[in-house]
């Protein structure tokens, strides 16, 4: 079975046990008053994925389950963009044969963990450079990694898609964070969440995965 590269980067260096975000906040902006400072958490080392599963490396694994794809987004299936229209309970599928398969632990990212990774916001001004989102998209998503990336060398931490994190469902909901292709400024930043019904399938929402030590 060959398994597409998962072009997994460190997020969590050894040294940060204990995560300070001392150094790290970001001043409050008066225009987004719901966007505040991240507290300081605890973490293990982790590595994320450099980009959103994309569409080839799902359909690797429905055919490895001799699995249909699912209902395709209006602008089609592209090997290279992120999957969407994914459950949260599909992508926890998804780690779970990644597991099985690759004798490593992979699993959807907490969102502490997705957020420490993504706390480089940009200015509005910037965002373009970085992020597929409601101005530039198009109405669609693009292939994975064609802005550039943030300072852990990540891609798509901003627009493109939703990403599903792990967590407890509150309401029987699912969190995804960091704004996706149809999103505005406010929804791409680093502790931008949206939460949905963990059955949800919607061409904005996508996932990424995280491997621990």
């Amino acid at each position: 079975l060959c398994i597409p590269s998962l072009h997994l980067r460190q997020a969590l260096q050894d040294r940060d046990s204990i995560l300070d975000f001392t150094l790290r906040k970001q001043k409050s902006d008066r225009r987004y008053p719901e966007m505040v400072p991240m507290p300081e958490i605890k973490a293990s080392p982790a590595w994320l994925g450099m980009y959103p599963v994309t569409v080839q490396q799902y359909r690797t694994y429905l055919e490895a389950q001799q699995e249909p794809m699912p209902p395709a987004p209006p602008w089609g299936w592209h090997a290279d963009h992120p999957i969407v229209g994914i459950t949260w309970q599909e992508a926890k599928n998804y780690v779970r044969w990644l597991n099985q398969t690759t004798r490593h632990h992979y699993d959807l990212p907490p969102l502490h963990v997705w957020q420490y990774a993504a706390l480089d916001s940009p200015e509005e001004g910037i965002l373009d450079d970085i992020a597929w989102w409601g101005e530039n998209a198009g109405e669609s998503t693009k292939p994975v990694g064609q802005k550039l990336p943030n300072r852990f060398g990540l891609y798509d931490m901003q627009g493109n898609v939703w990403e599903w994190v792990d967590g407890k469902q509150e309401d029987k909901q699912h969190t995804a964070a960091g704004g996706s292709w149809d999103s505005h400024f406010a929804q791409c930043q680093w502790n931008s969440t949206a939460s949905w019904q963990r059955d949800t399938r919607d061409f904005s929402i996508g996932f990424r995965v995280v491997r621990y030590q």
